[in-house]
Formats: C-alpha cells, sequence, structure tokens
C-alpha cells in the first residue's frame, strides 16, 4: 500500500498519532467484512455520513467486489461503539510519504496485489 499524506496547514500532530489511526481505516477500506452485522452497526450509518442508509452502509461492508485483502470479520460491535479489527497482517508493505506539494489535509493511497508466478 503506497499512502501520501499532506498535512493540514499548521498542523502539529505527531507522525506515530496519524499513521496506525490512519492504516487501520485504509485497511479496513480493502477487505469485506464477513459474518453478521449487527443492526446496532448499522444504526451508526447516519454519523459516518448523513445520506447514508444502513442498507447502503451494510453493502459497503459486506461487498466482495472492492475487497482485494479478501473477507475477514474486522467489525465488532462493543459497548456503544464499534471496535474495528482489519486483517492488517494481509498487508505485506506500507510505504507512507509526507508532502507539502499537494492539497492540505489530503491523503491520497493506493495499493497493489501481490501476483504468484
Amino acid at each position: 500500500m503506497r499512502v501520501v499524506v499532506s498535512p493540514p496547514v499548521r498542523w502539529r500532530g505527531s507522525l506515530v498519532g496519524l499513521l496506525k489511526p490512519m492504516a487501520d481505516g485504509l485497511i479496513s477500506a480493502v477487505h469485506a467484512h464477513e459474518g453478521p452485522v449487527k443492526d446496532t452497526l448499522l444504526d451508526k450509518a447516519g454519523s459516518i455520513d448523513p445520506s447514508l442508509t444502513p442498507r447502503e452502509l451494510h453493502d459497503l461492508l459486506v461487498d466482495p467486489d472492492v475487497a482485494p485483502l479478501g473477507r475477514v470479520r474486522f467489525l465488532v460491535v462493543r459497548g456503544s461503539g464499534v471496535m474495528v479489527l482489519p486483517a492488517d497482517d494481509r498487508l505485506v508493505a506500507l510505504d507512507l510519504r509526507i508532502v507539502q506539494d499537494e492539497p492540505a489535509g489530503s491523503i491520497t493511497a493506493d495499493i497493489a496485489q501481490a501476483t504468484t508466478a
């Protein structure tokens, strides 16, 4: 996975504080959830995006057509929140670059799948 980050103007955060949650989110985005999706999780759709319906959130989570890292159970309802358990063991390499020549506050990422002979 290759990630390019352009920090917000006058950003004072730490790279460590940025890297783990960002990598978890990006890795979660490239695999699909396996198993049931609890209604308590789907009820959070509006807090993710006000225009997102619970059905659309369900489809985004389980759609195998956009899951290059495969299917894994990565969302678990815990208390009043959701615990995300991305399958980061399926990621072979992460190339992270901090740049100043992109729009401030932007993140771009791409992933290449390994091929076998």
